[in-house]
């Protein structure tokens, strides 16, 4: 039971950074951001690339970093100056990356990295390398949640969080909602390239499958987040994304995996799709008892 906790754990805060991007964008945008399905596995194929080339870890993590800003600025981009709607910039911008994946990744849809370290290298001196992992994973979520807190207290940070609720605040100001919108969803976007980027730097491995059912488990531990610890503040919420993914995390691999050895019979892999519409929907229909929208978006 504690070594399922632990993967719990170490899963969860390895995924932690996609819940965030996520509220990035659903919530402090109101923007219904679907690049996931291709920014992860851009962000993924560019540190691959760049650690090849170089050699060095932490440049291979800004390359996966700036790789997802990219595609959030595309996205943002297809819907203001091509006119595409929001709910597709993201859909066309996830399809165009597949294919520029593929070519990333030298026309192959899985590419393995084994000649060198990565981010999650075993020490020899270290005793328990899964929890100098978990402590990495969590050092690098709580400086983002701390950086993002201290950000959306500057001004340009206020004036993001005001495009969510009205862009015209965001010209009353004298700002350029355009601009705003752009750098908001590279924000978004560029966490959750880094995603990619450590997903990778952990299993060193590149699918162009890998965010196969990643946007609904990121909105369901997004859901989780904010019902777990209801948040007056931001910071507050930011902590309960994390939160939020290690709980959907510690319940899909207690049910597959605890309950699975006792209910083999009823219990399959691939129920992980059903766990997570549940995690979904359950927080609202069980807690709230009442009619809700999922997002509370003009979308």
């Amino acid at each position: 039971m504690v070594s399922i906790l632990t993967t719990a754990v170490l899963v969860g805060l390895l995924y932690s950074l996609v819940t965030i991007g996520l509220c990035v964008a659903f919530r402090v945008l109101d923007y219904p951001d679907l690049t996931l399905e291709g920014g992860m596995v851009f962000g993924a194929a560019a540190s691959l690339l760049t650690l090849q080339a170089t050699g060095n870890v932490s440049l291979s993590l800004l390359a996966g970093l700036v790789a997802g800003a990219m595609a959030g600025g595309i996205t943002a981009s297809l819907h203001l100056f091509l006119g595409v709607s929001r709910l597709l910039s993201g859909i066309v911008t996830a399809a165009l990356l597949y294919s520029v994946n593929i070519r990333l990744l030298g026309k192959l849809s899985v590419v393995r990295y084994s000649n060198g370290p990565t981010l999650f290298t075993p020490n020899p001196y270290v005793a328990q390398p899964q929890l100098k992992s978990i402590f990495l994973l969590l050092l690098i979520a709580g400086s983002f949640v701390v950086l993002l807190a201290l950000f959306f207290r500057t001004r340009a940070g206020l004036l993001l969080r005001g495009m969510g609720e009205d862009e015209r605040f965001v010209i009353a100001q004298g700002a350029n909602p355009k601009a705003y919108l752009v750098g908001g969803l590279a924000v978004a976007n560029a966490l959750i390239g880094l995603c990619g980027a450590l997903v990778f730097h952990f299993h060193r491995v590149v699918d162009v499958n890998l965010t196969a059912g990643m946007l609904i488990a990121g909105l369901a531990a997004l859901v989780l987040g904010e019902t777990l610890i209801p948040s007056r503040y931001l910071w507050q919420y930011l902590c309960a994304c994390v939160v939020g993914t290690l709980a959907y995390q510690a319940f899909v691999t207690l049910v597959l995996f605890g309950m699975g050895r006792v209910l083999s019979d009823v219990i399959i892999a691939s129920d992980v799709r059903l766990l997570t519409g549940l995690c979904f929907v359950g927080p609202y229909v069980v807690l709230r008892r009442r009619r809700y929208r999922l997002f509370y978006s003009r979308w």
